[in-house]
């Protein structure tokens, strides 16, 4: 059955292709045919592994971050979002941009699908064991250690940007400063390694310490998410519906009604937030705004492709930890967050002035994939493969080894926000990950093999 429904997607990619190269479409057609490859390729996924990261990833992918213009047009003809620019660029895509944006689309969403399939599919009644610690080991106190220094370390990173954000500095309070120095690449140092050993204690901790740790996550997502993060109220709500439910074969029914609950919960909570004043109005008014608004990543990969040069830093800073860091202390000039990231070269060449006041544009995964391309299509659908290919051998991983369940507990948010971010928020983690465990599991010895409990 993997090999038909690989067969299917490659077929259905094909067709995709050239219905959006040689066919003009209006608006609303436009909308009607992505949204079909949408929900395709969702149902080839959910059939092929039923509830996974990878899944909810592509779920956010097609329904908001790069989707959901897609179904506000379709929803709403009159509603036309789909070529609009944003508010640090108003250009309309032109015909030649918008067709390369729609392939690209297709290209992932396909690719990086067939890349999963081939590699990983679920495993009926089949349960993997905790990992069994040493005896006389005192790793359990060192995992309590490690709470106390994540909750004092939640605590100290974000109660002051709430109070800041209540005293008048709103949703741009995150993201203030960040601009004007290489050092603030250190906060982004130190958030890797809380979810790091969040993830050491999700696989190695036992359940109070998987709930004290929990609740830690929940309180940082919940706080920025009041400040006007929207994405992290959605993370969570993700990572919750795949923890609970992540051992358990999910009716594809229940799934669609309680993400349409979600969906309604996240569109309120976003009128409600500092950042969403004034965003008031009927229900469905509501929702298509916030649809709207998260659907800026298909906007920001357009304006990703105009850009012809990016710093080479941030290159190598998308893929190793500490590149910005690094880079001040060996420069004679100084280094700046727009020397180093995309997403903050993005936002300064477009427009100068908003980025200066705080204002930023975000990045996508497409967009890292188009960049290390330098544009060229064949190399694009190749890294759309390998990226699924990668995704299948990390979750089937997780049957059989301790460091695959530890990546995925840390970089779940981050990896189900993708479509809104990019690699540098994802592939440094992993660094970090491999030498701070790798220590660890040194020191304490711990177990690295999980053993397979198949239920007959």
């Amino acid at each position: 059955m993997k090999s038909v429904r690989v067969f299917i997607a490659i077929i259905l990619m094909l067709v995709g292709l050239i219905t959006v190269s040689f066919f003009s479409l209006t608006a609303w057609q436009c909308a009607f045919v992505m949204a079909f490859h949408f929900v395709c390729v969702l149902g080839l996924v959910w059939k092929n592994s039923n509830l996974t990261p990878f899944f909810l990833f592509m779920a956010t992918f097609v329904f908001l971050f790069i989707g959901g213009r897609f179904w506000v047009t379709l929803v709403d003809p009159h509603f036309d979002v789909l070529t609009r620019g944003n508010f640090f660029d108003w250009r309309p895509f032109t015909p030649k941009e918008w067709k390369c944006t729609l392939k690209c689309i297709l290209l992932f969403i396909y690719l990086a699908g067939i890349g999963y399939m081939l590699i990983h599919s679920k495993q009926k009644d089949v349960k993997v064991e905790r990992p069994t610690l040493p005896d006389r080991t005192s790793f359990p106190n060192f995992l309590s250690a490690v709470l106390i220094v994540l909750g004092i370390s939640i605590a100290i990173t974000t109660l002051p940007r709430l109070v800041t954000a209540i005293h008048g500095g709103g949703y741009l309070s995150l993201y203030l400063g960040s601009q004007n120095s290489a050092a603030e690449a250190g906060s982004g140092i130190w958030n890797a390694l809380l979810w790091v050993f969040f993830g050491i204690v999700m696989v190695y901790g036992n359940k109070n310490q998987r709930l004290v740790a929990i609740a830690l996550i929940s309180f940082k997502l919940l706080i920025f998410a009041f400040i006007g993060q929207r994405g992290a109220l959605g993370c969570l709500f993700l990572f919750y519906i795949w923890y609970i439910l992540k051992e358990r074969q999910v009716r594809i029914t229940s799934l669609i009604f309680v993400g349409i609950v979600g969906l309604i919960v996240i569109g309120i909570s976003s009128a409600l937030s500092i950042r969403g004043e004034g965003n008031t109005g009927e229900l469905g008014v509501v929702l298509k705004r916030f649809l709207f608004a998260q659907g800026v990543s298909l906007s920001t990969f357009v304006d990703s492709t105009r850009v012809d040069a990016y710093p080479t830093l941030a290159y190598w800073s998308s893929i190793f930890p500490g590149v910005g860091s690094l880079a001040s202390i060996f420069s004679e000039t100084p280094i700046f967050a727009s020397d180093y990231n995309f997403s903050h070269y993005l936002a300064y060449s477009l427009n100068w002035e908003q980025y200066i006041s705080g204002y930023g544009l975000g990045w996508t995964l497409m967009s890292d994939f188009y960049v290390f391309s330098h544009g060229k299509l064949f190399f694009y659908a190749l890294f759309s493969l390998i990226f699924g290919l990668v995704c299948g051998a990390v979750e089937r991983g997780c049957y059989s080894s301790t460091i695959c369940q530890i990546i995925v507990y840390t970089s779940f948010v981050n990896f189900v926000f993708l479509p809104r971010a990019g690699l540098d928020s994802i592939l440094p983690m992993i660094v970090w990950i491999m030498i701070i465990f790798g220590v660890v599991q040194l020191y304490f010895k711990l177990p690295l093999r999980l053993k397979k409990k198949t239920e007959k």
